[in-house]
C-alpha cells in the first residue's frame, strides 16, 4: 500500500504528483470529442460520457513502471513484488487495466489497494488532458450520482463552498467535479442523517472526514472559497493524514460526530 507514516506517505504522494505534472507537461493529444446533444442525452439517462473500455490510454504503462520505480526506491515492498511479478510474466498490465476499468479489481487487501492506486495514477495524466472540455461541460449539468459524470469513476475528495454551502465531488481518475447533495453518501446514496457522521482534527477546521455508518465509506472534505478552482491533488496530498485517521475510525479506533 502507500508507505506507512504521515511523512513518508506525503513524500511518496508528492513524488507521484511531480511525475504526473511532468507527464502532463509533455502531452499533446486530441481531446475526447462528444457533441453537446450526446452530452445532454447521456447525462439525462444517467450514463457517463465516456466508456473507458473503448478508450486507448497510450502512456499508462510507462507511468505505471515509473511509479513502481519510485515505490521501490522508497523501500515500498509491494512495488518490488509487483515489478518482479511483471518481469516473470505473471503481471499483464493491459489485462489488469481492462479489469480495473470494468470494476473487476479486488478492493480489499494491501496489494489490491496498492495496485488500484497505481493504475489510477497511471491513467490520470492522459485522461485529465483529454477530458478538459468534457469536464467543463458537466460543471453546471444535473448529475446526482456518486460516480463521475465524465468517466464513471468514484470521487477522491469533496469540496464545500464556505459561501453558499454547495458540495462538489472530485473524480479520482479524470479530476471532473460535480455538484452533489450535502447530506448523502456518495458510495451508497444513504440520506439518513442519523447514519452519517464526520470528524475533524483540532486546528485543521477547513478539513473534515465525512463518514457513512451504513456502508462504512468515507470521503475527505475541504471547506474552501472556490471549489471549482481548488487543486484536488494538492488538497488530497495535504490531507493524507486524514486517510490514516479515517482507517483508524473504520476499525473502531476513534469516535465520530
Amino acid at each position: 500500500m502507500i508507505p506507512h507514516g504521515r511523512d513518508k506517505a506525503a513524500q511518496f504522494l508528492e513524488m507521484v504528483l511531480s511525475l504526473e505534472r511532468e507527464i502532463e507537461g509533455r502531452l499533446s493529444l486530441p481531446p475526447f470529442d462528444v457533441d453537446e446533444a450526446t452530452i445532454d442525452s447521456r447525462l439525462s439517462s444517467g450514463v457517463p460520457l465516456l466508456n473507458l473500455e473503448e478508450v486507448s490510454i497510450d502512456l499508462a504503462e510507462e507511468v505505471f513502471l515509473r511509479l513502481l520505480k519510485i515505490g521501490t526506491e522508497m523501500g515500498e515492498g509491494l512495488s518490488e513484488k509487483i515489478r518482479l511479478a511483471r518481469d516473470r510474466g505473471e503481471f499483464n498490465f493491459q489485462e489488469m487495466v481492462k479489469k480495473f476499468l470494468r470494476g473487476e479489481m479486488p478492493a480489499q487487501g494491501d496489494e489490491a489497494l496498492f495496485i488500484r492506486f497505481l493504475l489510477t495514477m497511471s491513467l490520470r495524466p492522459e485522461l485529465k488532458l483529454r477530458t478538459q472540455r468534457l469536464r467543463k461541460a458537466v460543471e453546471d449539468k444535473e448529475w446526482l450520482k456518486g460516480c463521475c459524470p465524465v468517466c464513471g469513476f468514484g470521487p477522491s475528495i469533496a469540496l464545500i463552498s464556505d459561501e453558499d454551502g454547495s458540495r462538489y465531488l472530485c473524480c479520482s481518475l479524470c479530476d471532473a467535479r460535480w455538484n452533489y447533495p450535502r447530506v448523502q453518501c456518495p458510495f451508497c446514496q444513504n440520506q439518513d442523517h442519523n447514519k452519517l457522521g464526520y470528524f475533524t482534527v483540532e486546528g485543521e477546521e477547513r478539513y473534515r472526514v465525512d463518514l457513512c455508518h451504513l456502508c462504512g465509506g468515507y470521503i475527505k472534505t475541504v471547506i474552501c472559497q472556490s471549489p471549482r478552482e481548488v487543486s484536488s491533488e494538492v488538497e488530497d496530498l495535504a490531507s493524507i493524514h486524514l486517510d490514516i485517521l479515517a482507517k483508524e475510525y473504520i476499525s473502531g479506533g476513534i469516535p465520530a460526530i
